[in-house]
């Protein structure tokens, strides 16, 4: 089995001067480039292989995600270094963040409901139903006070099931046979 002639391990990308971490790196139709390189005895680090490299650049697929640096606005230079050389120069414009105004991604403080402050001062509620709010609760109404509590009928408690009675080898069954069952 050959072993590729570029690797992650080999791969240095600068973007701006500044070295970009790279995330990942994969290669895609290099098997004959790398079988020509060996058999060719190509020597990695800029040495120029002519008898492969129209191959190599028509087949085979290095690709390389990195993380860009923290970069000032305006044109950055890429380049790509490995055992096989470098890349052509690349640029790359890197635009100003948005200034922020406040808007739609504004999610204020871990304790902002975007609610306006009522002046309550009583404790926050705690969702518990079993009693009532102290901010809530109010005296009820005469009319209220008057009516008596409404009252939910009882649930009439279900009859126990009826009792059966085996039969005995000697009771008669008034059931015919049923027939016979065909297929």
């Amino acid at each position: 089995m050959l072993s590729p002639l570029t690797t992650a391990d080999d791969t240095l990308v600068t973007i701006g001067g500044a070295r970009a971490q790279l995330v990942s790196f994969e290669r895609a139709g290099c098997e004959a480039c790398d079988a020509c390189r060996e058999t060719y005895l190509c020597a990695p680090c800029l040495e120029d292989c002519d008898v492969c490299d129209l191959g190599c650049d028509a087949e085979c697929v290095e690709r390389v995600e990195v993380l860009v640096p923290s970069l000032p606005p305006g044109p950055a230079l890429i380049e790509v270094f490995n055992g096989e050389g470098a890349s052509g120069r690349l640029t790359l414009t890197v635009l100003a963040p948005p200034e922020d105004t406040g808007g739609a991604d504004d999610t204020g403080g871990a304790d902002d409901t975007g609610a306006d402050d009522t002046g309550d001062t009583s404790p926050p509620d705690t969702g518990d139903t079993s009693t009532p709010d102290t901010a809530t609760r109010q005296r009820p109404t005469r009319a209220a006070r008057r009516t008596p509590p409404r009252q939910t009928p009882a649930t009439p408690k279900a009859s126990p099931p009826p009792r059966l009675t085996p039969l005995s080898p000697n009771a008669r069954s008034d059931l015919a046979p049923l027939p016979p069952l065909t297929l």
